[in-house]
């Protein structure tokens, strides 16, 4: 009965190892790039479109955002870019509000859903009829995707519609 137990919660126990490496993965120098030298949290640099996402943020977040950046006249507390889904940014907002201005305040959305959507995989995966082995290795292969990998770890919208319409489609 024991080795069966142990047997049957395998899956599980190696969905959590990859889910945690995942976020290893994508935890490691979070806090890049950052300018020579990085001495404040003014000198940590945004990436690819969350100089869009992280300035509408603060914005939304009641912060200016720095002078010469996008966003920077937009009248504070209003959605500078609403033709975009609001609620990515008001999770990056309340990260930014709950963690302050710096990288772990505008990536803890995508840390966050990037590691819900591995398990939200895993959970498709056996809500389609999937053996648990099967799901695992879903939820592996995804864990192990570049494009999670890379949006995970910074300030877009991207991972955040990915892992809500996975878990749309477990429900």
């Amino acid at each position: 009965m024991a080795k069966s137990l142990r047997s049957s919660s395998a899956p599980l126990v190696l969905l959590a190892i990859v889910s945690l490496l995942s976020l290893a993965a994508r935890v490691a120098w979070l806090a890049e790039p950052c300018r020579d030298p990085c001495r404040s949290h003014a000198d940590h640099l945004l990436v690819f479109d969350e100089s869009y996402y992280v300035n509408a943020a603060r914005v939304i977040a009641g912060l200016p955002p720095p002078p010469n950046e996008n966003y920077a006249d937009a009248r504070l507390g209003d959605d500078p870019n609403a033709e975009h889904p609001q609620l990515a940014k008001l999770l990056i907002a309340g990260s930014i509000e709950l963690l302050g201005d710096k990288p772990i305040g505008w990536r803890l959305t995508a840390l966050v859903l990037g590691t819900a959507a591995i398990l939200g995989m895993y959970a498709l995966a056996r809500a389609a009829g999937a053996g648990a082995w099967l799901a695992l290795g879903a939820a592996s292969l995804m864990a192990a995707d570049n494009l999670l990998l890379v949006h995970g770890r910074i300030a877009t919208l991207d991972v955040p519609v990915v892992a809500a319409m996975i878990w749309a489609a477990v429900a």
